[in-house]
């Protein structure tokens, strides 16, 4: 019939993280020509499988891999399916963080002696939120020639490991944040490092010592960037080094200082 329009062709909707796995590989390796939505759905529906992943070390292993591959290719769809990925895969080391979290919880209040560190659970999900981890400081690490994409990247994994300090010991992630910030005023890294010191430093009993605040102060003062200005500030009223008060006086200085500054 005239004037009739063609059939949306539907996308594959996967019931196994198998066979999403195995497509995601094979689109990035041999890339076909609608690649760009291909790769963000198998990106977008890893969503599906957070509970399954929770429990299956290998089935993770087999997504880092791919992962991997990923963030060493290009083209149409890569950065963006990146993106995706490593937003669920901090979702998957947030559940499993907090699980790990309760089930300590739960044995320190049923046992007589509670297992000193959660890091220590050889459990399925403990086993997963390790290889998170581990991936996530392979990240931060991790450098290619022209990659517009590699601030938003650590940022990224700066988040996850943010996500894991709920039940891990990630002192020396708090240290390289540090070591962020004083390098850099602006970036996106830089705005992972602060989300990490807030996420580590409210689930953990270690208090911000003197030395640290005095660092996260003179960098809101310092940065152009008045959404990292901000993000410093939180740090410090989220664990209550400042009040609420403090923070709002801090930024009307910081505006008189940097009438031009970005957002």
């Amino acid at each position: 019939m005239a004037g009739r329009l063609p059939k949306e062709i539907p996308y594959k909707q996967y019931r196994k993280i198998g066979t999403l796995l195995q497509d995601f590989r094979e689109y990035i390796l041999k890339p076909p020509e609608n690649r760009f939505e291909l790769l963000i759905r198998c990106a977008g529906q890893l969503f599906l499988f957070t509970e399954a992943l929770m429990s299956d070390a290998a089935q993770v292993a087999e997504l880092l891999d791919v992962l991997r591959l990923l963030r060493e290719s290009s083209g149409p769809g890569v950065v963006a399916a990146e993106k995706t990925a490593m937003e669920r895969l901090i979702w998957l080391a947030s559940e499993c963080a907090r699980f790990l979290a309760e089930e300590k919880g739960k044995r320190a209040t049923s046992a007589t002696e509670a297992a000193p560190d959660v890091a220590q659970d050889v459990g399925p999900t403990a086993a997963v939120l390790a290889l998170l981890v581990a991936f996530a400081r392979d990240t931060l690490a991790f450098k290619r020639a022209h990659d517009s994409f590699g601030g938003e990247r650590r940022s990224l994994a700066f988040e996850l490991l943010g996500a894991a300090s709920v039940a891990l010991d990630l002192s020396d992630v708090a240290a390289l944040a540090r070591v962020t910030l004083k390098g850099k005023k602006t970036g996106r890294d830089v705005l992972g490092a602060l989300l990490f010191l807030e996420a580590y430093y409210s689930h953990n009993d270690e208090r911000v010592s003197d030395e640290m605040m005095d660092e996260l102060l003179a960098f809101a003062e310092q940065t152009d960037s008045r959404s990292l200005a901000v993000g410093a500030l939180n740090v410090l009223v989220e664990t209550n080094c400042i009040s609420d008060l403090q923070a709002l006086s801090r930024i009307d200085d910081w505006k008189d200082a940097h009438r031009y500054g970005r957002t």
